[in-house]
């Protein structure tokens, strides 16, 4: 005896979206670990050393698990995305998934001096921290791999002075002399850090090309390839080298992160002076005279949007500047 089952799907006027969740929800994890050796110099001075780790698993993030794959769509050929979905009756199946990753690796240093009414300390900080910087699941593995690279927030070198000089009490014949001389606080703190990356202005530099949809890929964004050192050969205020990048060839994706692209480094300095008056047993008035970057010099900088960070092509592939 034969038996049939007849089956039937629900066919929409249009591919609608949807939104899930896992039924194992992961929560995010972090990882810190540290140890530090502490030295006492001659000349009162102590010094510090530390090696600081942070690791992060499982961050928050959404994934279109409907999304085309990879190499699915020919170039050009992106009239109906739909039709080349793994479930061609929707589009995007939005998942909310806990997949980001990111580490981060620090050797700091300190040096202190404490005598009297001077206190000295100077910081040094080198540090490298990588994350994934997108996911898409049209790539292998949402393209964790792919996307895997310094975080735009990354700057290498942070080193700074601090000083407090406390003037200690004069012996001026003059009491009120010596009440306006006296118990008065300089302070201050001078920084300098390696330069902002350049991709944090823009993951590709706004890169555009005027053939640049006939070589999109279905739900990827393209992104210049290397060729050269973008920091090396540059003029006077320049930081990187435009003929170092290339549009990417029709299918492929380009890079899909960028070595470390130093910006303009940063440096300031900062002052403060007070000096605390006491009028009663129980009350006392404070003066306080702060100067921020009192040197009052020019820091170079690019402003989200820069224009000085596009990347232009013409349909032959030549940099329009």
């Amino acid at each position: 005896m034969a038996a049939s089952i007849a089956l039937s799907c629900r066919q929409w006027p249009s591919a609608p979206a949807i939104s899930a969740r896992p039924p194992r929800w992961v929560c995010c994890k972090g990882t810190s670990c540290s140890f530090s050796i502490d030295q006492r110099l001659p000349g009162q001075l102590l010094f510090e050393t530390s090696y600081v780790g942070n690791q992060g698993n499982h961050g928050p993030t959404t994934v279109d698990i409907n999304a085309v794959p990879f190499g699915t769509v020919l170039p050009g050929d992106v009239s109906n995305l739909n039709a080349y979905r793994p479930r061609v009756n929707y589009s995007n199946i939005t998942e909310n998934a806990n997949i980001l990753k990111s580490e981060c690796d620090s050797l700091q240093a300190s040096l202190r001096r404490s005598v009297g009414c001077l206190n000295l300390q100077a910081n040094y900080t080198w540090s490298k921290t990588t994350a994934n910087q997108n996911v898409n699941a049209s790539l292998p593995n949402n393209g964790l791999d792919y996307y895997w690279g310094l975080s735009p927030g990354n700057r290498p070198q942070v080193l700074s002075f601090a000083y407090t000089l406390t003037v200690p009490k004069l012996n001026f014949t003059n009491r009120l002399a010596n009440a306006v001389a006296s118990g008065w606080q300089i302070s201050g703190i001078t920084q300098f850090e390696s330069g902002p990356d350049l991709t944090a202005q823009s993951t590709n530099f706004n890169f555009s090309e005027t053939n640049l949809s006939a070589k999109s890929i279905a739900g990827v964004t393209l992104q210049p390839v290397l060729l050269c050192n973008p920091t090396s050969n540059l003029k006077s205020n320049q930081f990187l080298n435009p003929s170092c990048f290339a549009p990417s060839a029709p299918g492929s994706l380009g890079a899909g992160v960028f070595p470390y692209l130093e910006g303009p480094a940063f440096w300031n300095s900062d002052l403060a002076v007070t000096r605390k008056f006491k009028v009663t047993k129980r009350q006392a008035f404070q003066f306080r005279f702060s100067a921020f970057n009192f040197l009052n010099h020019p820091l170079t900088t690019f402003h989200p949007g820069d224009g000085n960070l596009y990347l232009t092509y013409d349909a032959q592939g030549h940099l329009q500047t």
